[in-house]
């Protein structure tokens, strides 16, 4: 196996997490008035049956509310409050099929809570402070996430998020872990008996914890080896005492840290893999031969799901393998769905009227419109750039960028820049401090336009790759500081020359 593959698998999986952990400021960012629904990472997510049960959240705070929920296909679900009609703003309904655990970003903080189909909750800011309150169905257990987040013991984040240094000792740091474990089960605990909670929040709240106990070991481990054979048998040992859980436990599933806990043990469990092998096929021969049932049709759509995120597809008979071992399960006709949903927005960039009608502004001033961009770039490669002068991560990979450029001189690639910047001074500011070639290709474009809204709808940077054909290659493309990027646009410019 490949050990580069093998660790970079598993930063996409605590990318996932870290992603997770900051999305309630995206949100923010990139707030549309329609309903939105954001998968991880890329790939679109179905829309949900108008005839399931509403969750009400009404807000005290009079701030317009944004809430998310992680479906039952992995999906990040966001609603927003509906703007004028008969709804307030602070009013939102989150239509879900079963008990979730539901983010609501306010001041800065996640502020997760339980709800279930039909309840109604209300939520209020404690004056003077940032914290809120939950009040309705079953009241007294609503607000735990809160209470630990008052002794700066929330589960928002993993706890290893700053503490992963070279000097950080791994038996150490996981000994800290625990440490932190057994406060959040204490206050557990006091919450639970002195509000008398109903058992089926306590049970949520246990996992939860554990969980996210499980997801911060796995990252510290990742985070500071890559040999099993380095750690000291006690951590082994620790580790190895969470197989079961995952092995057996279907009553994980609706917790928030689930998937990301799942997905990181099982990367973990093949770590030791023998070199050679493709990495891909490891992982789903031991998630059949590891899970059954409904815990190994999860972990193995979920290897798959991941896979038409980096890659956009997947062979047929992948997907005929899967149908065959789950025959039971809905989650292999998603997988289709989702393959072909990427296929649609792939053909939609370049070929949708309302798309290729959208004016942009070039760097003089000038307006051109998407389809004359696009004409533009045919005959070449054209690797597509959407940043923006306030994003940091977008920024950062302009030196990447345009060394990649000097390496590709001449080689037929023209490399296009988009900015969804309201302010053409900042924009034009920012392209003169980044020192874009004149030879790249810089427009402008609308933030609100349809053409911004597909674009942006996952977060920037986003980069595209659009073959010599004017046909999109990937919707998904990697990072100009990404090794695979170089190697990727060698490869399809020897394919045509």
């Amino acid at each position: 196996m490949d050990s580069l593959k093998f660790v970079d698998a598993v930063k996409r999986n605590f990318l996932l997490i870290e992603t997770a952990s900051v999305i309630g400021k995206m949100f923010y960012i990139f707030h549309s008035s329609f309903l939105l629904l954001w998968i991880f990472l890329f790939v679109s997510s179905p829309v949900f049956a108008s005839d399931l049960p509403v969750t009400v959240v009404i807000s005290e705070s009079r701030r317009r509310l944004i809430a998310n929920y992680v479906d039952q296909f992995g999906h990040d679900v966001i609603f927003e409050a509906a703007r004028g009609g008969s709804e307030l703003q602070d009013t939102i309904r989150v239509k879900m099929d079963a008990a979730h655990q539901v983010r609501i970003p306010l001041n800065d903080q996640q502020n997760p809570v339980y709800m279930g189909p039909g309840d109604t909750i209300r939520l209020t800011l404690v004056a003077g402070s940032n914290a809120i309150q939950y009040s309705g169905k079953l009241k007294s257990g609503l607000g735990f996430f809160n209470y630990l987040a008052r002794y700066n013991l929330g589960t928002d984040f993993l706890d290893t998020y700053d503490a992963i240094k070279p000097e950080f000792h791994y038996e150490s740091a996981a000994l800290d872990l625990e440490r932190r474990f057994s406060s959040r089960r204490e206050l557990l605990a006091k919450f639970e008996d002195s509000l008398r909670i109903d058992s089926s929040y306590t049970r949520l709240y246990k996992n939860d914890l554990q969980l996210h106990f499980i997801a911060g070991l796995m990252r510290l481990f990742f985070s500071n080896s890559e040999d099993i054979s380095t750690l000291p048998q006690s951590c082994i040992d620790r580790l190895e005492s969470f197989r079961p859980l995952f092995e057996q436990d279907t009553t994980l599933f609706k917790c928030y840290w689930y998937r990301f806990a799942l997905l990181s043990f099982h990367l973990y469990s093949n770590a030791s893999s023998p070199k050679g092998l493709d990495f891909d096929q490891i992982l789903l021969a031991d998630a059949k031969r590891s899970y059954s049932g409904t815990i190994g049709a999860f972990i193995h759509y979920n290897l798959l799901h991941d896979r038409i995120r980096d890659k956009e597809s997947i062979p047929k008979n992948i997907l005929d393998d899967f149908e065959r071992a789950y025959p039971s399960s809905s989650l292999s006709k998603h997988l289709s769905m989702e393959v072909s949903v990427i296929q649609k927005n792939a053909t939609r960039l370049v070929s949708s009227k309302v798309f290729l009608q959208q004016r942009l502004k070039d760097n003089m001033g000038a307006t051109r419109s998407w389809e004359q961009i696009l004409l533009d770039g045919k005959g070449k490669l054209v690797y597509l750039d959407v940043w923006a002068s306030w994003c940091a991560p977008c920024r950062e990979e302009f030196s990447a960028s345009l060394k990649l450029q000097r390496q590709l001189a001449k080689k037929g690639i023209r490399f296009l820049f988009i900015s969804v910047d309201k302010s053409r001074e900042k924009w034009f500011q920012a392209v003169k401090e980044e020192q874009l070639p004149p030879t790249a290709m810089n427009y402008l474009l609308d933030p609100d336009s349809k053409l911004a809204q597909f674009l942006i709808k996952d977060g920037i940077p986003r980069y595209v790759l659009i073959g010599n054909d004017g046909k999109v290659l990937s919707l998904n493309m990697s990072r100009p500081s990404d090794s695979e990027t170089l190697t990727e646009l060698k490869k399809r410019l020897r394919a045509h020359p």
